[in-house]
């Protein structure tokens, strides 16, 4: 895993109430084996992606969503911490962390006690689990569980488990719907384009409409009956309405190197890393939902180039234009993003060559790993 990156912040809501829902991060490593620090650093990052790829997925219906995270006064999640010994049955952590309870945050102690809570179960330690597994009854208050391993921390892990918190099944598993099943994300399944050719599909929660969850969606398709809203995630009492994700200032620097994605002329290089407006990006969510990356010192959009087997075909800032198949991205686990023109697996911004010199070319390529610092947003605004 690349090393973790900051996070933009995170939907607020500091007022409990018996109609809502509350998730919860909980480390959980070996006993004298916590690396709590950098641990928790992880899991917000995997948190704060999963927030945006279901806010991402809510504003293709028009709406906003986010996840209600157990936050402290700042509005950044907790990370609970919980010692749990090898060799034990994994099952066993939901009532381990009751009995740990008392050396919790306070809220953790109140909202846990409600039994309002999904529990984020980050395992530190492959020798504790090696399966990254999700459970849940439905998308009321019906709190579910995760259960990561390490090597699973991440986006796409965190939202396909997440997932399952709300009742979903796997692809197929009932073999109804065009082959999709209950699963919210259509990984290739199902008969229309976007199902098949569009990275969207491992990206987006029921980005091929063809599943019976509706995720996301307040209104049924025409000649469709309305389901009950306690499998409709848009009105799910773990989610935070009405607080959109605003646009998040960052700079792509190439994993350990000092050399950033450099946006000051059309062609984009690869320049010393700088605190200056062309290294300065901010990410926006489109009303279709996908990510644009737009250069602070031009105002221009990051763009590739629309011929899907160039991988050397350069990387441009261009006028933005809504709704541009070229200029919309797809965030790649936190290190990279695909571009919509490449496809089922996307295309990616590459450094040619593999080189990470001052002034080397971005390409449409097989991607360069990045990370990613996000540009801490002024007091009293959020990401």
């Amino acid at each position: 895993m690349a090393a973790p990156v900051s996070t933009g912040t995170f939907a607020c809501d500091h007022k409990d109430a018996p109609n809502k829902g509350w998730t919860l991060a909980i480390y959980v490593h070996q006993p004298g084996k916590d690396a709590y620090r950098t641990s928790a650093a992880m899991i917000r990052q995997a948190m704060w992606e999963t927030d945006q790829t279901y806010d991402a997925s809510a504003r293709r219906f028009g709406i906003s969503r986010r996840i209600r995270y157990v936050q402290d006064a700042s509005c950044r999640p907790l990370v609970a911490d919980l010692a749990f010994a090898k060799g034990r049955n994994q099952a066993e952590m939901g009532g381990e962390f009751g009995k740990q309870i008392a050396r919790q945050p306070a809220l953790v102690q109140k909202l846990w006690k409600a039994n309002r809570v999904k529990a984020l179960y980050m395992v530190g330690d492959n020798e504790i689990t090696s399966n990254c597994v999700g459970g849940g009854a439905n998308s009321g208050i019906s709190s579910g569980f995760v259960i990561l391993p390490r090597w699973c921390w991440g986006e796409a892990g965190l939202t396909h488990e997440f997932g399952h918190t709300f009742g979903l099944s796997h692809c197929n598993d009932e073999g109804t719907n065009a082959g999709n099943g209950n699963d919210p994300m259509c990984r290739g399944w199902g008969k229309r384009p976007e199902c098949t050719t569009d990275a969207a599909s491992n990206y987006f929660l029921d980005s091929c409409r063809t599943d019976d969850f509706r995720y996301y969606e307040p209104k049924p398709l025409t000649g469709k009956p309305p389901l009950p809203k306690i499998w409709n995630v848009a009105f799910s009492p773990y989610l935070i309405t009405n607080q959109p994700s605003k646009p998040v200032s960052f700079r792509m620097r190439v994993d350990k190197t000092s050399e950033c994605l450099d946006g000051g002329k059309a062609a984009v290089v690869l320049r010393s890393c700088r605190a200056v407006p062309q290294q300065t990006w901010q990410r926006r969510i489109d009303r279709q939902g996908y990510t644009t990356l737009r250069n602070l010192k031009t105002g221009r959009c990051l763009q590739m180039a629309t011929t899907p087997k160039a991988t050397t075909a350069p990387v441009v800032t261009a006028r933005c234009v809504a709704h541009k198949r070229s200029q919309q991205w797809v965030p790649d686990n936190g290190t990279n993003f695909w571009n919509r023109t490449g496809g089922l697996y996307g295309a990616h911004l590459s450094a040619q060559g593999g080189a990470t010199r001052n002034g080397t070319p971005i390409v449409r390529g097989d991607g360069t790993t990045f990370v990613i610092d996000v540009i801490a947003a002024k007091k009293g605004t959020q990401a």
